[in-house]
Order: C-alpha cells, then sequence, then structure tokens
C-alpha cells in the first residue's frame, strides 16, 4: 500500500510550505537506538549536546555487577533500518545486556533528563532472539518461553536498595507467537509498572547497592536496556520512544546560497540551447518522524495523471518539466539526495562509456550521485523499483545510483534539468512531481 503525501507544482519552480522543528527531546519520534530518528546521539562527546549518549554493557547476578559479563557488536548481516544492527552476546560467567544512558561515561558524566513529552506515547523496538528467553531483571532465566520475556528500564523515581526498583513490564502481551526472525515491539509506556511520569534520573551503583554518592561503577539515565541468560546472544534495532502526537514529515523548500526559506524552487542564469544540465537554485529539506513498517519516499512524475497541468501529449518519455504551449515537448530532470546540505552541485553526464549516468564534477564519473527523474509512465517503471527510492527505512538513503547508506533526519534533495533543448520564449513547468511515502 502505498499513501501520496503531496504533488508538487513545477514552472521552472515548485510551492510547498514547510514546518520545521528544533531540538530532540520534543520531536513525535525520539531516537534511543537508530539510524533513522534523530533522538540520542550515542559516542557524542560534547558536554554542551544535550542527546549526548552512552552505550554500555552491564551484567551479573545479583550482588556481582561487571561490564565483562557482556558484550555488543555492530552486525552488518541482519537488521530491519539503517545497515547494521547491535548484537549483544552474553559470556559464559552470569547473565548480562546492554544500555544506553543519557551522558558521555559512567560516574563522570551523568544527566537528569525530562522525557514527559513521551508519557503517554510508546516505547517500540525490533528484536530477534536464539531459541531462549530474554530476561531484564537481575535472575537467570530457566525457561525459555517468551512468557518470561521481561523489559527494565531504569527510570528510578527514588533511590532504592536493589536494582529491582527499575520499571518492568512483561512482554508476553507484546511479543506473541515468536519463532525465529525480526519481530516489531511497541509498549504503551503507562504500561510499565513504576512509570514515574517520564523523568529519567540518574542512579548510581556498587556492590549490589544504590547510592547517590557511590564512587564505584556507575549506570545513570538509561531510557533503554535489555538483558539475557549467560552465554547467549540476541539483536537489537529501531529503538524509540513515540509521543501521542500524530507522525510527521514535513517538507522545507531553502535557498542553497543561504539556506534561507524560500516558497518556490527556481533555476537562474540558463541560456536556453545551451546550458546543458544546471542544478536549481533551492532544495527540500525533508525533517521526518513517521514509523510504519517497511516505509520508503520515492519521486517521480506522473504527466500524464489525471490533473496534469500541463498534460504530456506525445508518445515518448514524459518524464521532467513540460512545455505549457507545445505539450509534446519535455527538458529532463534528475534528483540528489544527501545527509548535508551541500552546493557541490556541478552536474556533468556521461559521454561513450557511460551515456546515461550523471554525477558531479568534484566527485567523478565513478559516484553517478544525480539519478534521472523517471514518470509513471516511463517506460519500465515500476512502483517497486529501487531507482525512484530516495529514502527507505532498511537501506537508508540513496546518495548514489545502487548505493544506499544510513542517514538519520533531516536529509536533502536536490534537483537538476537539462536546457539543452530549450527554446524561448517558453515556459517549462509540472504539477506532478511527486514526493510518494510507501509501506509494505
Amino acid at each position: 500500500m502505498k499513501i501520496r503525501l503531496m504533488a508538487l507544482s513545477l514552472a521552472l519552480a515548485f510551492m510547498v510550505c514547510g514546518v520545521s522543528s528544533a531540538g530532540n527531546v520534543g520531536k513525535p519520534i525520539y531516537g534511543i537506538y537508530t539510524d533513522t530518528y534523530e533522538g540520542m546521539k550515542i559516542g557524542e562527546p560534547n558536554l554542551s549536546d544535550a542527546d549526548r549518549a552512552y552505550l554500555g554493557t552491564w551484567g551479573g547476578p545479583t550482588t556481582t555487577y561487571n561490564w565483562r559479563f557482556a558484550s555488543v557488536y555492530s552486525d552488518t548481516t541482519t537488521y530491519t533500518e539503517g545497515g547494521q544492527s547491535l548484537m549483544v552476546r552474553t559470556s559464559s560467567g552470569a547473565m548480562g545486556g546492554f544500555y544506553v544512558m543519557f551522558g558521555t561515561a559512567p560516574v563522570t558524566d551523568v544527566r537528569v533528563v525530562n522525557c514527559t513529552y513521551y508519557t503517554e506515547g510508546t516505547l517500540q523496538f525490533d528484536i530477534k532472539l536464539q531459541t531462549y528467553t530474554i530476561k531484564t531483571s537481575q535472575v537467570y532465566v530457566t525457561t525459555t518461553t517468551v512468557a518470561d520475556v521481561v523489559l527494565k528500564i531504569e527510570w528510578f523515581k527514588t533511590l532504592s536498595a536493589s536494582l529491582q526498583g527499575a520499571a518492568t513490564t512483561s512482554l508476553t502481551t507484546y511479543l506473541t507467537n515468536y519463532t525465529t526472525g525480526w519481530r516489531h515491539v511497541s509498549i504503551p509506556l503507562n504500561d510499565i509498572v513504576d512509570w514515574d511520569g517520564g523523568l529519567i534520573t540518574p542512579y548510581y551503583y556498587s556492590s549490589g547497592a544504590l547510592s547517590p554518592t557511590d564512587t564505584g561503577l556507575a549506570v545513570a539515565s538509561i531510557p533503554f536496556g535489555l538483558f539475557a541468560p549467560a552465554t547467549k546472544q540476541f539483536w537489537i534495532d529501531n529503538v524509540f520512544y513515540t509521543s501521542v502526537a500524530p507522525s510527521t514529515y514535513t517538507f522545507t523548500i531553502k535557498r542553497i546560497s543561504d539556506n534561507i526559506v524560500m516558497s518556490s524552487i527556481t533555476w537562474s542564469n540558463v541560456i536556453p540551447g545551451a546550458t546543458k544540465w544546471k542544478a536549481a537554485d533551492q532544495y527540500i529539506e525533508i525533517d521526518f518522524n513517521y514509523y510504519h513498517s517497511g516505509w520508503g519516499i520515492n519521486v517521480y512524475t506522473d504527466n500524464k495523471g489525471t490533473g496534469a497541468d500541463p498534460g504530456y501529449t506525445w508518445t515518448n518519455d514524459p518524464a521532467g518539466l513540460v512545455n505549457t504551449s507545445t505539450t509534446t515537448k519535455v527538458l529532463p530532470m534528475c534528483w540528489r539526495v544527501v545527509d548535508v546540505s551541500t552546493d557541490t552541485l556541478s552536474i556533468q553526464q556521461g559521454a561513450t562509456e557511460l551515456p546515461n549516468q550523471l554525477w558531479v564534477t568534484e566527485f567523478g564519473d565513478q559516484y553517478p550521485c544525480f539519478l534521472w527523474i523517471m514518470d509513471r509512465n516511463t517506460s519500465g517503471f515500476s512502483d517497486t523499483m529501487d531507482y525512484i527510492t530516495v529514502w527507505e527505512e532498511k537501506r537508508g538513503i540513496q546518495h548514489a545510483e545502487s548505493t544506499w547508506g544510513a542517514a538519520k533526519s533531516k536529509n536533502y534533495i536536490y534537483f537538476g534539468a537539462n536546457f539543452e533543448n530549450a527554446v524561448a520564449p517558453a515556459t517549462y513547468r509540472t504539477n506532478k512531481l511527486t514526493l510518494e511515502l510507501y509501506y509494505e
């Protein structure tokens, strides 16, 4: 099933309104361990960054806590988004697991974070188990049924004598009929026992006792952690909080030269018949806070579709900008997506060896980072083809032809057009340039 977001009109320009947001806590989706959504910044050393975070390991029975009981690895062979997951492996010594905390290191940098914005929302994540049960309290697991899967989030509202004061909930309701493979879990945060309204407070522990002044091994401000019995492993991916606010995806047109918000996309300094490929003067910023399994964003024109103005009236490829007076003529267009705004946009087209590839001068022809805009009536067009896909859940953005990479929101789309066959005076436009959100 596909959901169209909006159709955008071009007359060497198109119009769209955009709404931008600032900050990470307070976004409809707050990323914890994810390559898609803005949120915690794992490994960020900047002490002034409010989203700095630390990923650590922890484990042990009852009163013994030691990082040696678990190891974490990036696994690029199995994942649900972004090109990698986190594999957690416990040792033979004791139960173990991992956690993500607010701050840069235990003891030396811990933070109180107010996440009450998500109180009525959900915790969501993808998980893949082996043939055993994850247990996130401090006891060994002797059974192998999903009914024993328990999640623990260190939302401490007061310091207590043991880690059993953590917020917990059974995953039986949320992870039913589990066999093998990845499963998505969504848990209303209000279902979690001892949920304290979203204030993530630091705590410290050593030898099993919690203390606000303990200088021993410490863990602090943990919004998420999972643990398993000894000598086991599991995979985790795409961990985030959602608020009750609806998922959003916004598009903002900005000028390349100064990133000022604009109302249209235009081309300047064009000489019809002489100018070849040229980038537009503006780009689209995508701020994406949406979740549905299997989502992606496509781009194409539909210049023969209902409501096309002007509608293409010939039998050739209708993709691009249509001449408003001679509607059998079009100018080809191209697009590029990046995770950082850029002005590297000197578009080149291949000659004999690479006639259909598009790149920029700075990177050369081995990195075809611009792709041709296709139309729904282009020969070979398919809703499922990779070529029209800008960004998708599992592989990230298509930053060059058939080349994908993880990229968190925000991302940026640039457009170009070829004016070599343009005539003057004439206007070329389309009102059927479409960014389409789909999910499987």
